[in-house]
C-alpha cells in the first residue's frame, strides 16, 4: 500500500474572483482599498464549518464576485473607471430582464427609475426620499450608527471567534444584527472579504449597506424577498444607480411591512415576561439557569410562526435584566436567565441611582475609606507571599447589595444588548473617583473590590464568572466526600453492560483482543511534571527490510473503563477539555480516576506497579524517505513504559533550544537531566529523522505557515484558595503569589528537538486515525482548515521565498501579503488541514488527548464499538452515525471555539497583571535591590525599554474610549495591544505589517483587560 502527498494550491484574492469592479478610493483606505469582496453568493463563507475545496470560483454563473481595488488615477497607466455594478458585457441586458420579471411578477410593485413621473404612492415617495439623500450624499458617508457598529472595544476583536460557527444567511434574508449595543436589522444582499474578514453586506432601513460579520447576525428569516432582488440592491456603502435605488426600494417595503406585524406581536410577548421568567428561572435565587427562545417561543404561542418566534426574541433580548444571550447565541439560540436576587439587587440599585439616594454616598464614603487601608497594605507588602486574614469591618443588608450588584457587573459577553449595569455604574464611579471612568468602569470596580476586601489582589475575573461553571469547591471535607463517591461507584460496577449514570466497565471490553507489545519501549515525552500522561511513542525495526520501519502512537485509553453513559463522561462533555489556568487546573477526569492504583488512566501509572497499560495504537510504516507504506490501529497492551522529558532528549541528542524564554528573568530552576542510554537515543534519533523528513515534504508541496509569539503565564508558588463568592466577609490581603512570565513562539514546535519530535508523531496518528475510519466507512469527525488568501500571484512567490528551513513566514511579512485566513472547522470528510501540512483526501482526526479532549474520547469510544464489531463478524459502523457525528462536531466546535477565547482573555489578564505589577514595583527607580540577574549575575535588561512591534489591523474607533486605535503584536512580550489615537496622528496612515518602536502608555485590567501604546519617537528615526 503506498501513499502518495499532492501539492497544495491555493490561489489568489485576483485568481478567486472572475468578475472586477472598481471601488471609488474615498470609500476605502489605501489598504482596505484592494480587499476582495463578492456582490453575492450562497455558497458557505470561507469559515463555515462546511468543507469547501481550495478556493477556486468554478461556476461564474452562479457567483458573481467583485474585488474592491483603488481607481486608477489619470496618467498612471489608464484612465480612472467608472464604478460599474458587474463587469459583464451583458449585465445590461441582464439587468433589464430581472427588472422585467420582477414587473411581471410583483404586480403592482416597483417600476424602473426611467419610468418614475411623479411619486404618488407610498412606495415612490420613499424612492423620491432615498434618491434625494443620495444626492446629498455624494461622499458615501456612513452613518453615525454604522460607525459605532463597526468600532471597536478594548481587547475585544476576537469575540466573534467565540460564535464563528454561525451559519452564512442566504441571500435575500432577513437579518437582525448586534455589535457594540447598535441593534440593527436588513436584508442580505452579498458577502465577500473585507478587512481580512469574510463579511455578509446587509441593506438597513436606510438604505444603507453595512458590511457584517455572519456572526453579528442574532435572528436569521429566509427568503424577505428573490435572491435576484437582493443582487439588484448592490453592495455599495449607499446606492449607485438607478438599478440598485430601485431594488432597495421594494426591498424597503418589504422590511416595514414585517417590521409592522412584528412590533403588532410583541405586544402580546411583553405582557407575559414576567410569568414566563418566574417560569424558566432557577429556584434557586443565586443560581442562573438556561433556556432556549424557542422553548419561550412555544410557552407563549402553541404554534409560532416566524414573525410571532422573531418578536419574541426581541422582547426577550430586550430585557437584558432578566435575559443574557448566551455566547452561542447566533447558533444555539441559548440565553442565560438571570438568578432573582440578582435581578432583585439590580432594580433595587437603578432606583437608588435615580432616587440619588444617600444610600449610594454613604456606602461609597466608607468604602474609599476601607480602600485607602488596603492600599497601604498592598505597597507595602508586595513581596510577601499571600496571605488572608479577617478584616474589622461590617457592611449593612443594603451596602450588601451594592457589592453583590458591582460584582455582578464583572461579567464578560458581547456587546449585543444593552448592559443594564451601564448607567448605574457611572453613576456610582463618578461618585468614587469624581470623573467619568466608563472607558474602563470595570477595571476600576474591580480595583474597588479589592479595595475593600471582596475580591482578593489575586482574583481570577474568568474563573469566578459563574457562566464558565467552573468546579471552584475547595473544602477538604467535600473533595474528599466527592472522591469517596467516585471510587465506591467503580467498586460497586459489576453489569458487564452500563446502564446508569454510576456505572463503570467492571472489565475491560477488548481484553480478549487486545495486542501485547511485550518487552518493547514505550516512551513517554512531556514536561517535567505533567500530570495527565496520555501518550507514549514505540519504534520498531524490521529486520528483513532495513529501510523501512514501523513508528507506533501508543495513547492512554479512558474507554476501556468509562462508558459513553457514565456520568463522568457528560461532565467531561459539558466541559469540553481540561483548562489549564493560572491559579489552578481544572482537569477532565478527577485524580482519583486518572491516577487510581490499578485502573488508572495516566500512561506509568500501572506499569510502575507491575501491571500492564491499556492502550489504543496507531501504527505507520514507513521508508527511510518518511514515505507511508501502510497502517494500522488495534487495541494495545504496554509494560515497558520509560518516562522521559523535553529537555533530557535534547541534552541527549545535543541539541540546543532557543524557547522558552524569560523576558523579566526569574527563569525557573530545572531538575536534573535523565541519564538516557544509547539503545534510546538512537530510536529519538529515527523518530527525529521521520519528522525532518515531513517538514521537507510539506515546504516541497507549497505549504507555509507563520510565526508569532506567545506569553505564557505560570504560578511559581501557590495560591491561597478563593473565596465563597456567596459570602461576602470582611477581609485584609497582603502580598501576592509569584509567577513566571514566559515567551513561547508558534514556531518553536517546529525546530528540531524533542518538542518537534513528539508533535509530528501525533500528526501521524492523527492521519492515520483517519484513514482507518475513511477506509472501513466508519464516521469520524476531523479537524479542517483552508489555505490562506495571499493578495495576488505576486504575493504567492514571495510568501514562498520568504519561508525557513521549517516552512514558516514572520507574521509581519506574511501580513503584508495575505488578505484572509479562513477559520478551522470540523468535517466528517477527510478533507485538508492547511495548517498543519495535511492534504485533502487524508484528513486529521484528533485521537491523541482522550485524557484532556472529550472529543478525542469520542474517538476512542467509536473505535472500541467498531473494533468488537470486527471481533463478532459484524459491519464495523462503530457507535455513532454519520448524522450524530455531524452534530457533534458542531458542538464540540462551539465549545472550542469559547475555551480557546476564555483562554486567550485569561492569559492576557495575567500578563497584564504581570506587566503592570512590575512597572509599579520598579517605578521612579525604587526596588532597585529586587531587580533580577540573568545567568551570569548581570542586571537583564529592561523588558519594557526597548519594545518594538508591528501593525497587525487597520486603526478602528473604539466605541468606550473614542479614540482611533490600531492593534500592535509585541514579538518580545508575546502580546497584541493598542497604539493609541494620538500616536496614529502623527505616524499617519500605517501599512499592515510595519514595525515601530512602542513604549508602555498605561494599563487596564477587569473583564476586558488592554495596555495602551504610544510610539517611543526618540528611536523611530534610527529604524
Amino acid at each position: 500500500m503506498k501513499f502518495t502527498n499532492r501539492h497544495f494550491e491555493f490561489r489568489s484574492a485576483a485568481a478567486m474572483h472572475r468578475t472586477v469592479v472598481r471601488a471609488s478610493a474615498r470609500s476605502f483606505s489605501a489598504n482596505q482599498a484592494r480587499y476582495a469582496s463578492s456582490s453575492s453568493s450562497s455558497s458557505p463563507s470561507p469559515s463555515s464549518t462546511t468543507p469547501y475545496p481550495i478556493p477556486t470560483i468554478k461556476n461564474n454563473h452562479q457567483r458573481q464576485h467583485q474585488f474592491f481595488q483603488q481607481d486608477r488615477a489619470p496618467g498612471a497607466g489608464g484612465k480612472a473607471k467608472k464604478n460599474l455594478i458587474f463587469a459583464n458585457r451583458n449585465h445590461a441586458r441582464m439587468t433589464e430582464e430581472l427588472v422585467r420579471r420582477a414587473r411581471a411578477k410583483e404586480g403592482g410593485g416597483w417600476k424602473h427609475a426611467r419610468k418614475q413621473k411623479t411619486p404618488t404612492t407610498a412606495a415612490e415617495k420613499l424612492l423620491s426620499d432615498l434618491n434625494a439623500t443620495v444626492k446629498s450624499k455624494q461622499e458615501a458617508r456612513v452613518s453615525q450608527e454604522r460607525e459605532v457598529f463597526d468600532s471597536t472595544e478594548l481587547a475585544d476583536t476576537d469575540e466573534s471567534e467565540e460564535t464563528r460557527f454561525t451559519p452564512e444567511a442566504p441571500l435575500g434574508s432577513f437579518v437582525e444584527i448586534r455589535r457594540n449595543e447598535v441593534i440593527e436589522y436588513g436584508v442580505v444582499a452579498g458577502s465577500g472579504f473585507k478587512d481580512r474578514q469574510w463579511q455578509l453586506s446587509v441593506i438597513t432601513p436606510s438604505g444603507e449597506s453595512w458590511s457584517v460579520l455572519k456572526e453579528d447576525c442574532y435572528f436569521t428569516i429566509p427568503n424577505l424577498c428573490s435572491r435576484d432582488l437582493a443582487i439588484r440592491c448592490g453592495m455599495e456603502a449607499q446606492p449607485a444607480n438607478e438599478v440598485q435605488l430601485q431594488a432597495r426600494v421594494e426591498v424597503l417595503r418589504r422590511m416595514r411591512r414585517m417590521t409592522t406585524e412584528v412590533e403588532n406581536a410583541m405586544v402580546g410577548v411583553s405582557r407575559q415576561l414576567n410569568t414566563v421568567y418566574e417560569a424558566v428561572r432557577a429556584r434557586n435565587p443565586k443560581e442562573w439557569s438556561e433556556v432556549t427562545m424557542s422553548e419561550i417561543a412555544q410557552i407563549v404561542h402553541k404554534n409560532p410562526t416566524s414573525v410571532e418566534i422573531y418578536a419574541t426574541h426581541k422582547v426577550l433580548m430586550g430585557a437584558p435584566i432578566r435575559f443574557v444571550a448566551s455566547a452561542s447565541y447566533p447558533v444555539t439560540q441559548l440565553l442565560s436567565v438571570r438568578p432573582r436576587e440578582e435581578v432583585e439587587d439590580l432594580t433595587r440599585v437603578i432606583e437608588w441611582v435615580r432616587e440619588k439616594n444617600s444610600i449610594l454616598d454613604e456606602f461609597a464614603d466608607k468604602g474609599l475609606a476601607i480602600a485607602e487601608q488596603q492600599r497601604r497594605i498592598a505597597a507595602e507588602s508586595m513581596t510577601e507571599p499571600p496571605t488572608v486574614a479577617p478584616g474589622e469591618h461590617t457592611w449593612t443588608a443594603n451596602e450588601m447589595t451594592i457589592i453583590r450588584f458591582l460584582r455582578a457587573s464583572l461579567r464578560h459577553g458581547r456587546a449585543v444588548q444593552m448592559d443594564p449595569y451601564t448607567v448605574p455604574l457611572g453613576y456610582i464611579l463618578r461618585r468614587l473617583y469624581g470623573i467619568d471612568m466608563l472607558a474602563h468602569g470595570d477595571d476600576y470596580v474591580q480595583q474597588f473590590l479589592v479595595g475593600i476586601g471582596v475580591l482578593a489582589p489575586w482574583s481570577d475575573l474568568v474563573i469566578n464568572d459563574r457562566k464558565n461553571k467552573f468546579d471552584l469547591e475547595s473544602n477538604p471535607t467535600v473533595l474528599e466526600r466527592r472522591e469517596s463517591a467516585i471510587l465506591r461507584a467503580l467498586e460497586n460496577s459489576k453489569a458487564p453492560t452500563p446502564v446508569h449514570p454510576e456505572d463503570f466497565y467492571p472489565a475491560d471490553p477488548l481484553a480478549s483482543i487486545r495486542h501485547d507489545w511485550g518487552d518493547m519501549p514505550a516512551y513517554v515525552i512531556d514536561d517535567f511534571g505533567a500530570e495527565e500522561l496520555d501518550d507514549a511513542l514505540s519504534v520498531e525495526r524490521i529486520p528483513n527490510e532495513p529501510d523501512n520501519y514501523w513508528i507506533h502512537v501508543h495513547i492512554a485509553d479512558p474507554a476501556a473503563l468509562i462508558p459513553p453513559t457514565n456520568f463522568l463522561a457528560e461532565k467531561a462533555a459539558e466541559q469540553h477539555e481540561t483548562w489549564y489556568m493560572v491559579n489552578k487546573s481544572f482537569p477532565l477526569f478527577p485524580n482519583c480516576i486518572v491516577h487510581h492504583p490499578t485502573r488508572g488512566l495516566s500512561l506509568g501509572t500501572l506499569s510502575k506497579n507491575g501491571l500492564p497499560e491499556n492502550v489504543l495504537t496507531f501504527s505507520a510504516k514507513v521508508d527511510s524517505k518518511g514515505e507511508f507504506l501502510d497502517y494500522a490501529v488495534r487495541a494495545g497492551l504496554i509494560r515497558n513504559v520509560k518516562l522521559l522529558n523535553y529537555d533530557s532528549i535534547n541534552a541527549k541528542l545535543g541539541i540546543v533550544s532557543g524557547w522558552p524564554r524569560y523576558p523579566f528573568g526569574n527563569e525557573p530552576a530545572k531538575p536534573p537531566l535523565l541519564d538516557i542510554d544509547d539503545s534510546i537515543a538512537s530510536d529519538l534519533r529515527l523518530l527525529l529523522d521521520y519528522a525532518l523528513r515531513q517538514t521537507t515534504k510539506r515546504i516541497d508541496m507549497n505549504w507555509f505557515q507563520f510565526i508569532r509569539t506567545n506569553c505564557e503565564i505560570s504560578r511559581a508558588s501557590t495560591f491561597p484558595d478563593e473565596a465563597d463568592l456567596n459570602n461576602i466577609a470582611s477581609r485584609l490581603y497582603r502580598g501576592f503569589p509569584k509567577l513566571t512570565y514566559q515567551i513561547t513562539s508558534i514556531g518553536s514546535d517546529s525546530e528540531p528537538g524533542s518538542r518537534y519530535l513528539v508533535a509530528e508523531t501525533m500528526k501521524l496518528a492523527a492521519k492515520v486515525a483517519s484513514m482507518w475510519f475513511h477506509d472501513r466507512d466508519i464516521p469520524m469527525i476531523r479537524r479542517c482548515s483552508n489555505p490562506m488568501v495571499p493578495s495576488s500571484e505576486e504575493a504567492i512567490q514571495a510568501l514562498l521565498e520568504m519561508r525557513n528551513d521549517q516552512g514558516l513566514v514572520a507574521e509581519e511579512g506574511l501580513l503584508k501579503h495575505i488578505i484572509y485566513q479562513p477559520a478551522g472547522y470540523y468535517s466528517t470528510k477527510p478533507a485538508m488541514h492547511w495548517g498543519i501540512g495535511v492534504p485533502d483526501g487524508q484528513g486529521y482526526a484528533r485521537v491523541t488527548s482522550p485524557l484532556r479532549r472529550y472529543g478525542d474520547l469520542v474517538a476512542h469510544w467509536q473505535i472500541h464499538r467498531a473494533l468488537i464489531q470486527e471481533k463478532r463478524g459484524q459491519k464495523m459502523t462503530g457507535l455513532y452515525d454519520t448524522e450524530w457525528m455531524e452534530k457533534a462536531a458542531i458542538r464540540i466546535a462551539m465549545k472550542e471555539q469559547y475555551s480557546k477565547g476564555t483562554n486567550r482573555r485569561h492569559n492576557r489578564y495575567w500578563a497584564l497583571m504581570y506587566i503592570k505589577r512590575w512597572r509599579e514595583m520598579f517605578a521612579d527607580g525604587k526596588n532597585r535591590d529586587l531587580w533580577p540577574m540573568d545567568k551570569d549575575g548581570n542586571p537583564i535588561e529592561d523588558p519594557l525599554g526597548n519594545l518594538e512591534g508591528y501593525f497587525v489591523t487597520m486603526p478602528k474607533l473604539n466605541r468606550l474610549s473614542k479614540e482611533i486605535q490600531a492593534q500592535v503584536q509585541i514579538p518580545s512580550l508575546g502580546i497584541k495591544e493598542y497604539l493609541s489615537e494620538a500616536t496614529l496622528k502623527d505616524l499617519g496612515f500605517p501599512e499592515i505589517g510595519n514595525i515601530l518602536p512602542v513604549k508602555v502608555r498605561d494599563i487596564h485590567l477587569g473583564v476586558k483587560p488592554t495596555m495602551t501604546l504610544g510610539v517611543d519617537f526618540s528611536r523611530r528615526s534610527s529604524m
